[in-house]
């Protein structure tokens, strides 16, 4: 079985990093790219984008590309406007949102 792979979406949150060492010390998935813009997220090989609600390219027309694809999108809500955060990532047609 394959490990999964995942694009990071560039954020200066610490959830991407941990979530970048969790998988390089105990696998599962592989991060392959970190994503800094919508074409890159559009053009790259991965299965999920991991992205949180301050990411300055994300908007329903990716999240709508990215599922045409086959590609899955997970959102990542932190700090003190979480529940906001997991309505509009939710509103985007995100799978699934996490804590951070």
């Amino acid at each position: 079985m394959r490990e999964l792979e995942l694009a990071l979406a560039v954020s200066a949150r610490p959830w991407a990093d941990r979530l970048h060492r969790h998988t390089m010390d105990h696998g599962g998935a592989r991060v392959r790219v970190r994503v800094i813009d919508a074409e890159q997220a559009r053009s790259e090989g991965f299965d999920v984008l991991i992205v949180d609600d301050s990411c300055s390219f994300l908007d329903a027309r990716l999240v709508d590309d990215l599922h045409a694809l086959g590609k899955g999108v997970v959102g990542v809500a932190d700090g003190p406007q979480m529940d906001e955060a997991r309505e509009w990532l939710t509103r985007l047609g995100v799978h699934v949102v996490l804590p951070a």
